[in-house]
């Protein structure tokens, strides 16, 4: 992986775009203030609206969160999205949910966890041969939050990669989780000691549910819990 250089101090961004079309995560005044994420700059998604971001060879940022609104991340072969702090997709509002897609053969390649519905609304789409990759994914984190993945056709890769036992994909942390594998997507933990697991509702009160239906899915794992 390429990172850019990353600047002396870390910049919190906010997109302010909403012209329809595609429009460039690398440019300047898409954001506010008027500056391009870099690898240490933390970035929000919070506009209610349907949006199409072209990302490059790599985009970067530390921090990722997507508060609301529908955003779909692109950019075909070779372009990637590098984020090398926490990724959030969560509506706290409860109110429509905020959504986040990567697809077009991209990656979207993240360092930390990723909580999809923390405390709210929340789905992560990864779609036509794209992937997604994290540490630890929690779907459905905080009690009373909803999350939802949806893996989505051949090529599709949606991998969490922590080491260790106790780690891995949570379907249903506190709250209530759906992981959707279809269509030969792929859906895995990796570790070269086998030991990440998928956890299915894992606290008490919790809800998880595991979908895989399509020829080709696959749910890969040393062990499931449920």
């Amino acid at each position: 992986m390429t990172w850019h250089s990353q600047p002396v101090s870390a910049a919190d961004l906010e997109w302010i775009n909403t012209t329809p079309g595609l429009l460039f995560f690398d440019v300047n005044t898409n954001w506010n203030p008027v500056n391009a994420p870099d690898g240490a700059d933390n970035v929000l998604f919070n506009l209610d609206e349907t949006l199409t971001i072209v990302i490059g060879a790599p985009s970067s940022a530390n921090n990722f969160r997507v508060t609301a609104g529908d955003w779909t991340f692109t950019g075909g072969s070779g372009t990637s999205l590098a984020t090398g702090g926490e990724v959030f997709i969560n509506d706290a509002s409860m109110l429509t949910g905020a959504t986040a897609t990567i697809t077009g053969t991209s990656t979207w390649d993240n360092v930390g966890n990723a909580f999809i519905g923390d405390t709210g609304l929340g789905t992560l789409n990864v779609s036509n041969d794209a992937a997604f990759r994290a540490e630890n994914v929690f779907i459905g984190d905080d009690a009373g939050s909803i999350g939802v993945v949806n893996v989505d056709g051949p090529g599709s890769l949606l991998t969490a990669d922590a080491t260790g036992a106790g780690n891995g994909l949570f379907i249903g942390f506190e709250g209530t989780g759906t992981l959707n594998v279809t269509n030969g997507g792929t859906a895995r933990t990796l570790d070269v000691s086998g030991i990440p697991d998928f956890l299915i509702g894992y606290e008490t009160g919790s809800e998880g549910t595991l979908n895989i239906d399509g020829a080709g899915s696959l749910a890969v794992a040393e062990d499931m819990f449920v």
